[in-house]
């Protein structure tokens, strides 16, 4: 089964700003030297002070940067990068080859949803590739879940966390998600969606089906996962949960989340080569 990427890179960043009103939040950047320095500083106004000093001289790596050359180690190849506020700062960037990758661009004109962001990216699907890895563009994931994730036909990435109502939490049965639940106040598990998913190319007629969420006011993309769940339950195939190590993703909501992202990732940097054997994913 051959394999293209696709990461959702579109969002606003309203959260992050004023960093994100210059650069898109998958652009913001992390690096060790950004921890180390944040831990000298004396209260959260000094440590926000470094993080703009490390975004206005470009210091570090963008966020966006860590998954391309993930990607890279892992021999995939075909790579969309879905834009929309600010896009043109990360064409610019990387431009339409990285490394080895391969990258298009597709643009969401509208912020409508993750649903709708993917579904922009459908016309980019070359012939040969039958399922999709799909990420978002401002989470970084650890290489060994990717790659763990891409062992099984279909998958969805989960991470055990202590605040299950700020996140989609997967239901899970013998190891298969039944089900994913959007920030509900009912404590299903402790088991968060990532939005990291191996899918077939059949979730796309789904993305077009989808009504906008009530309580969201958007097209969400874990409605047409569910969706997509219960069409390969009947054909006797199921979505394989696989657990990534408690804290190895790293979410980038708030501005202190990328001294956080720093610290983990001068963490993980010397571990990486150890995860990577000579194997190629078509």
């Amino acid at each position: 089964m051959s394999l293209q990427t696709i990461i959702l890179a579109g969002g606003n960043g309203t959260r992050l700003r004023p960093w994100t009103e210059i650069v898109p939040k998958p652009m913001l950047r992390v690096s060790s030297d950004l921890y180390q320095e944040g831990l000298l500083q004396k209260n959260k106004q000094e440590q926000e002070r470094i993080i703009s000093e490390y975004n206005k001289k470009q210091k570090g790596k963008p966020i966006l940067q860590f998954t391309l050359e993930e990607l890279d180690l892992l021999g995939l190849r075909d790579v969309t990068i879905v834009i929309g506020y600010l896009g043109d700062r990360i064409k610019e960037y990387f431009g339409k080859k990285f490394d080895n990758l391969s990258i298009e661009y597709v643009a969401q004109e509208e912020q409508k949803g993750t649903a709708h962001a993917l579904l922009q990216a459908e016309s980019s699907i070359k012939n040969s590739h039958d399922r999709i890895l799909c990420m978002m563009g401002d989470n970084i994931y650890p290489i060994e879940s990717i790659k763990e994730c891409l062992k099984y036909p279909y998958s969805i990435l989960a991470q055990e966390v202590e605040d299950p109502k700020e996140f989609g939490i997967l239901y899970i049965n013998k190891g298969h998600v039944k089900e994913i639940t959007e920030k509900s106040d009912k404590l299903i598990s402790n088991l968060a969606n990532t939005g990291l998913y191996v899918l077939p190319n059949e979730i796309f007629p789904i993305l077009t089906t989808l009504k906008e969420n009530p309580k969201r006011k958007e097209l969400q993309l874990t409605d047409a996962v569910n969706i997509l769940i219960h069409k390969l339950a009947k054909k006797r195939a199921g979505v394989q949960c696989v657990k990534a190590k408690r804290n190895s993703c790293i979410f980038v909501s708030y501005s202190l989340d990328l001294l956080y992202a720093s610290k983990k990732l001068a963490q993980q940097s010397h571990k990486i080569k150890d995860h990577i054997e000579s194997y190629k994913w078509d």
